[in-house]
């Protein structure tokens, strides 16, 4: 009998290490990683003097992501790769998407802020979206304002640019006649860079509604995004955010 409940106690007391080793197996591993796709730029997505990610994006993905179970990993993407990264794994997701191409590759969240977007150049005469007509225009490639650009101007005077720098770059240099970025953005390059200080923020062009973009079967994380978007805007926790980074006069 005692060598009976000696053999029960070594049972129960190996699970017990077993449970315990587990458990801190999973504490030691922690959460598991989702790599979260993000275009660089005020105030969405940049880095800070230190070189770590911050931006309204930043922190709306590590809030959210961390909710859900998840440690949010950043990797930088651009308006053309961020779909190809995308469908080969390269990334699990992407922010400030758009539904607007319908992809059947992907689905979206429901939109979780609304950006506005402006014409930015040196003309003074352009003062209406039909006078891009016949105008050099430059925008990010695959984004909803490539595709709703060519309702004004015809498909070869629209110039596409993996990133926001070099958009700017061709702009400076005159080979483009406007680009069409974020509101803020473009005040920010007139007040802090010389070489944009002769620039006009120019009409409101459009309104930018920005989605969380993943791959066409992964339903349940949309569903539980979309449910945690609905909290926070309830809460006014993306209020808060915007009101974080200044940003209440140029987004929704």
């Amino acid at each position: 009998m005692k060598n009976k409940k000696t053999i029960i106690l070594s049972v129960i007391l190996a699970a017990v290490i077993i449970l315990c080793s587990a458990v801190a197996i999973t504490s030691w591993v922690g959460p598991k990683k989702i790599k979260v796709g993000v275009l660089p730029g005020t105030p969405m997505a940049y880095r800070d003097e230190m070189g770590e990610w911050t931006g309204y994006d930043i922190d709306f993905a590590t809030k959210l992501f961390d909710e859900l179970g998840y440690r949010a990993e950043f990797v930088e993407v651009t308006g053309i790769n961020r779909e190809t990264m995308l469908e080969k794994g390269k990334i699990d997701c992407y922010m400030s998407g758009t539904d607007l191409s319908a992809d059947a590759r992907f689905i979206y969240s429901d939109y979780y802020i609304e950006s506005k977007q402006v014409l930015f150049h040196r003309a003074a005469d352009i003062t209406d979206n039909t006078h891009l007509q016949g105008l050099r225009v430059g925008v990010l490639g695959d984004t909803e304002n490539e595709k709703s650009v060519l309702e004004y101007t015809e498909r070869k005077n629209v110039l596409d640019y993996s990133t926001t720098a070099e958009l700017l770059d061709e702009l400076e240099k005159e080979f483009i006649d406007v680009a069409i970025i974020d509101y803020m953005y473009a005040e920010e390059l007139v007040k802090s860079n010389e070489k944009f200080a002769d620039f006009m923020v120019g009409i409101i062009y459009d309104v930018s509604e920005h989605t969380i973009t993943l791959p066409a079967k992964n339903t349940k994380l949309q569903q539980k995004i979309n449910e945690k978007i609905a909290e926070y805007k309830t809460s006014n926790y993306f209020t808060t955010l915007k009101e974080a980074y200044f940003m209440d006069k140029y987004y929704y």
